[in-house]
Parts: structure tokens; sequence; C-alpha cells
């Protein structure tokens, strides 16, 4: 795909379908061994990347059946996902905690389903003309119809964002720098599909996605809670 790049400085992005009440056990991390079957270009997109999932005291976490009868885990993009999905008496039980996604993809083998927040749904159809109804969407920023990046320490990278109003901010950003703001748009994409654009390339190809910054509140409030702890 074709990208324009621009320096963006200061990014700061880092219907529960019908959610059965058994959980299978969370998996567990065995990263030298598994990642070595991960695309490396899933490897590169993915690394830093948490998603929350709804576990239960014991350590397990939901499923949903697919149309093949399948249990496929649930991995919410953002924790108002996950708590909108609790609304279900069957797993209003549960509570919400995070993940990295590539210690899931490692080591559960089973089919997966991504969820977005009803709030992120309804930002990425509202940029849709094509009445598009969309599950997982995570966004990029375009410039003149093509992906922008922003320069890092290891070259540039083009960011895939979870959040809606990280895209915002980066649109804004890029306006900010002198090009004009009817030229630049926020797309959104599936989910699934970036996974699935990701797992055909032969090479890191710079895509990174963005934990949503809801997850990484969470994430950074349980490492609080844990050194408070530590300290009493």
């Amino acid at each position: 795909m074709f990208k324009s790049i621009m320096t963006c400085a200061g990014l700061a992005a880092f219907g529960a379908m019908g959610l059965a009440a058994t959980a299978q056990q969370a998996p567990q991390a065995e990263p030298a061994q598994q990642q070595q079957q991960i695309p490396p270009a899933i490897v590169g997109a993915l690394g830093g990347l948490h998603v929350a999932v709804l576990q239960d005291a014991e350590g397990g976490v939901v499923t949903v059946q697919n149309p093949q009868g399948e249990n496929a885990v649930v991995l919410f993009l953002e924790p108002g996902a996950a708590e909108e999905a609790m609304q279900n008496p069957a797993i209003a039980d549960m509570s919400v905690a995070t993940i990295p996604l590539l210690q899931m993809m490692g080591s559960w083998q089973g089919p997966v389903v991504f969820e977005a927040s009803s709030e992120e749904i309804s930002y990425a159809n509202g940029l849709n003309a094509d009445d598009a109804d969309y599950g997982a969407p995570v966004f990029f920023v375009l410039i003149d119809g093509k992906e922008a990046q922003i320069e890092a320490g290891a070259g540039p990278i083009t960011p895939i964002l979870l959040s809606s109003g990280d895209a915002a901010d980066m649109a804004a950003q890029v306006s900010a720098q002198g090009v004009e703001a009817s030229n630049v748009e926020v797309m959104p994409i599936e989910f699934g599909a970036v996974i699935s654009q990701l797992a055909s390339m032969q090479q890191d190809q710079g895509y990174r996605v963005f934990t949503h910054p809801d997850t990484a509140a969470l994430i950074q409030s349980a490492q609080s809670g844990t050194e408070g702890n530590s300290q009493q």
C-alpha cells in the first residue's frame, strides 16, 4: 500500500454476540518457541498490543460459540467493550483483565472473536458512506488517500489505532503541520482484516497497532495497585 510520511510528534495512543458462561483457561506465555510460528509482520505490529478479556475467579476467559460450533475466545479492543458485554447476566460476575495479544496468539490454538465498544463502532459506521456495520473497527489516518506514517527511532511506522480519539488527534496533528484538512481523513477497517493482511506479508513493513488508552490506563492502575500492596 502507498504511504505518506509525516512527522507527528507526541502521539499519545499507546452486542455481546451471545456470550457463553463457559470459560476457557487463560493462555500461558510461551514466547520463544511460539512466536517463531507467528509471521514477523504480526510480531512487529502487535508486539506491544494489549487487549481486554472477561475472566472468572479461576482465570478462565469468556468464549462465544462461532458458526462452526467452536468455542472462540472473545478479545475486547478496550475495557469499555468488555463492560458492555457484562450486561449479559450469564457473565455479569466476571471481571475485566488485560492480556498481550501476542501471548494469546502464541498459546491459544482455537478461534478468537474481536469486539469493540458501541462508541467506537458508532464512530466507524459514521465515517463510512457505504452503510458498513463494523464489529471491531480500528483506524488509519490517510493523507491524500495514502497511509500516514510517523517517524520513530528505528524509522517510519504506520500507526493502526484502536481508539477513534487517538485517530482524530493524529489527523489534527497532521493538519497542524500544513496539510489541508480536506486531504486528511480517518479510515476504519475491521481488526480481523488487519490481522489477515499482516499474516500475508513476508516481512515486517512497519505497521504498529497501538493499545487503546483505556486499556493502558487499566494496566497502569493494576500495576500501581500491585506496587502499593507490596509496600505495605
